[in-house]
């Protein structure tokens, strides 16, 4: 007797609904999951940088010195490498500690203007010598931007917060590349410029 050949089931459209529905489940949970990861890494980011600004307050005070917070603007780690300088007695400024660098898809966001109080617009301080970082001589202004401590741990030339905001993104060459989407991710650094205590807002 000949086989009668059979005809595959087609999938119904309730159980195309599930499958899309699944997919997008999934989908939703990846993003989700990034994201997640995503703010992680800022905030681990903005404590590793806020304890470098409040280190840099407490030498001032420890030593009863001048020091400043300094961010590289240049070079290969530009807007993600960052550290403390101390005022020699000679009156050239030195890193008082090795330069400390974000994770590869972190930068400081130098996008913001001086009225949102941001530090690379209106840091302040009386540095006119070059720093070394890695090798790399750094000038004062173009190479970096640094915000000075008092001995009493203040602000130097403040009477305003300074802002340090950390975004996703890369920087080549000095030039930042802001992750696009990302707007409404960041992370706050907030010195205050009396007593230089560190802040953090995230949204």
């Amino acid at each position: 007797m000949p086989r009668i050949a059979k005809t595959p089931r087609a999938f119904s459209l309730i159980e195309l609904l599930v499958v899309i529905a699944i997919i997008g489940l999934v989908a939703g949970l990846t993003v989700t999951g990034l994201g997640s990861r995503n703010a992680a890494s800022l905030r681990n980011s903005g404590s590793i940088a806020g304890s470098v600004a409040d280190s840099a307050r407490q030498l001032a005070q420890s030593g009863r010195t001048k020091t400043a917070l300094a961010v590289a603007t240049s070079g290969a780690d530009a807007y993600r490498a960052l550290t403390v300088l101390k005022r020699e007695t000679n009156g050239q400024w030195t890193p008082a500690a090795r330069w400390t660098r974000l994770p590869e898809n972190i930068i400081f966001d130098s996008t913001l203007d001086s009225t949102e109080s941001d530090f690379f617009s209106n840091a302040t301080n009386s540095i006119t010598n070059t720093i070394q970082m890695a090798g790399t001589t750094l000038t004062a202004g173009t190479g970096f931007k640094a915000q000075g401590f008092s001995s009493d741990g203040s602000l130097d030339g403040q009477i305003n917060p300074l802002k340090l905001r950390l975004r996703e993104g890369f920087s080549a060459n000095g030039t930042q590349t802001l992750t696009a989407g990302t707007t409404n991710r960041y992370f706050d650094i907030i010195i205050t410029p009396t007593g230089g205590r560190v802040k953090y807002v995230q949204p």
